[in-house]
């Protein structure tokens, strides 16, 4: 009778011990998998992220974004107080595929970096929390509220106005060269959702001697400027508005050259994504009023020109990188072949792990050196740059590539040494 039931219950209890062993191995797996901290790439300038290793050491810090389970971009562009308007954007990768965020701080201009590091810092760990709340690690997480006092609205005496002013120099020598510097500008703005005005004033002095032994060679430069911009809102696309520059410059034959300029913008984003990307579309027609020091080429100590300008510029930043490319065209309307043809470029591209791409550019075309001097420029004059020579174009160009690969993990910061210099 025993025996009748003996291979049954045997049965039953192997089933029972393997489903306990399963279920348990199951638990043991989800815990291990929920335990492990979140990969995490941050993509900043990198003065940030030393900071935010060393205060938040509950996530791991990948060098690369392909070893990410969490994209962290942080983007910032100024705000017409003279702050800075902070964008956080969060992605999530593999296990957190779909999983995004976007959190805003707006700095003010008195803020010190301490400050702008603590207020990211609590951004990036309000962000961090939605993703850590699917792990286990979410048994470690205590959050707290601490209730601020009622504030009356703030009364802004300024009406939005912004105002700064700025002096510095620079002093260099030695035995037989010395040089001098000088440099000031003021500039007020105000910003508005509505409307954007912007005036701008600055004055420049550059002063080189070299002593050779049969006698001293002295090169000054000067140059003044001021500028005016003002620009109405139309919609989240459209944008019209107006230049005005009076300019002044030894180096470029200029006494005095004045130029008012309306302008019309068209922006294929939205505005309020300018953070990450634009495709604008700008178009300005205006008169300039030249007087120059000396007789110029074209046989003019003053003149008036209409002339036109569009300007095509794209920019964005993504996980692959960021790119930057702009063209502008510029011509006289009295004589068309007298023009400026620029491009400019800049590109960061994660290629594969560990590899990184960097090519910045600018190339012009230019046929528009009215303001050029007669007499031309001396092989001092040539030399030191007091003047501007004749040329049909101007480049710049420079490239680099990048490899790093080793452990994927970066999450110690050690300070020690640091003005090495290496």
């Amino acid at each position: 009778m025993i025996a009748k039931f003996t291979l049954p219950i045997f049965l039953i209890s192997i089933f029972f011990i393997l489903q306990v062993t399963n279920t348990s191995s199951q638990d043991d797996s989800l815990q291990k998998r929920g335990s492990e901290k979140i990969k995490v790439f941050v993509d900043d300038d990198g003065k940030f992220l030393q900071f935010l290793k060393t205060e938040v050491e509950y996530i791991d810090y990948v060098r690369d974004i392909h070893n990410a389970e969490l994209y962290i971009l942080i983007t910032s562009r100024p705000t017409g107080s003279g702050g800075i308007e902070y964008q956080l954007f969060f992605s999530g990768e593999k296990r957190f595929k779909g999983i995004t965020d976007t959190l805003t701080f707006f700095s003010k201009p008195s803020y010190t970096e301490f400050e702008i590091r603590e207020a990211l810092l609590k951004k990036i760990k309000i962000g961090l929390v939605r993703y850590i709340e699917k792990t286990l690690l979410s048994n470690n997480i205590i959050i707290k509220y601490k209730e601020n006092k009622k504030e009356n609205p703030a009364i802004d005496n300024w009406d939005n106005w912004v105002f700064t002013v700025n002096l510095s120099g620079s002093f260099s020598g030695e035995k037989s060269v010395n040089s001098i510097s000088l440099y000031s500008y003021a500039n007020a703005d105000r910003v508005t959702e509505e409307l954007k005005t912007s005036l701008f004033f600055n004055v420049s002095y550059n002063e080189n001697n070299f002593k050779i032994p049969a006698y001293t060679i002295k090169s000054i430069s000067r140059s003044q400027s001021a500028y005016s911009l003002i620009v109405k809102s139309i919609g989240e696309h459209f944008s019209i508005g107006g230049f005005a520059e009076c300019f002044s410059s030894t180096y470029n034959n200029l006494k005095l050259s004045l130029n008012f300029s309306p302008a019309v913008e068209y922006d294929f984003f939205p505005y309020s994504e300018s953070a990450n990307k634009q495709f604008i579309l700008l178009y300005k027609i205006g008169y300039t009023r030249n007087d120059y020091y000396e007789e110029t080429i074209y046989k003019k100590n003053s003149e008036g020109l209409f002339s036109q300008t569009l300007t095509s510029a794209i920019s964005m930043k993504q996980k692959w990188g960021s790119l930057g490319l702009s063209l502008t065209g510029y011509h006289y309307l009295k004589d068309i072949k007298k023009n400026r043809l620029q491009f400019s470029g800049n590109l960061n591209l994660r290629v594969f792990e560990g590899f990184s791409l960097n090519i910045s550019t600018i190339f012009s075309m230019i046929h528009d050196q009215i303001s050029l001097p007669r007499q031309g420029a001396t092989d001092e004059e040539i030399l030191l740059r007091q003047k501007e020579i004749e040329t049909q174009y101007s480049y710049h160009c420079s490239i680099g590539f990048k490899y790093s690969f080793g452990s994927i993990f970066n999450n110690v910061v050690n300070p020690r040494f640091s003005y090495v210099g290496f």
